[in-house]
């Protein structure tokens, strides 16, 4: 919360100063050019602390890795349910071929 405080701190500064020295170029061909960088401007300070959130490390990279790691043990769990579907399998088709070859036997 206090990030985004500062950030709008930050943008009411800039804006006021900016729009003051705006004014004393009104009869200029630049002013555009002023308005352009300012809302440049603008988008810039509002984005720094979304960026500085991203770049700790606790916001984007840290939820990756979770949904990576979730996604990574469901895979797992369903890996292990197959093998051990086919171990069984494999299991009960010795078992049926013992047992026919015990009955053949006979």
């Amino acid at each position: 919360m206090e990030g985004i405080m500062d950030a709008i701190k930050s943008v009411v500064i800039f804006v006021l100063v900016f729009r003051i020295v705006r004014n004393l170029f009104v009869s200029s061909s630049y002013v555009k050019y002023f308005r352009f960088l300012e809302g440049i401007m603008i988008v810039i300070l509002l984005m720094a602390p979304v960026f500085s959130w991203l770049g700790e490390g606790n916001g984007l990279d840290r939820c990756l890795e979770d949904n990576w790691f979730q996604m990574e043990l469901e895979w797992d769990q369903r890996e292990l349910e197959r093998i051990g579907e086919q171990r069984d399998e494999m299991l009960a088709n010795s078992w049926k071929k013992s047992q026919e070859v015990e009955t053949g036997g006979e």
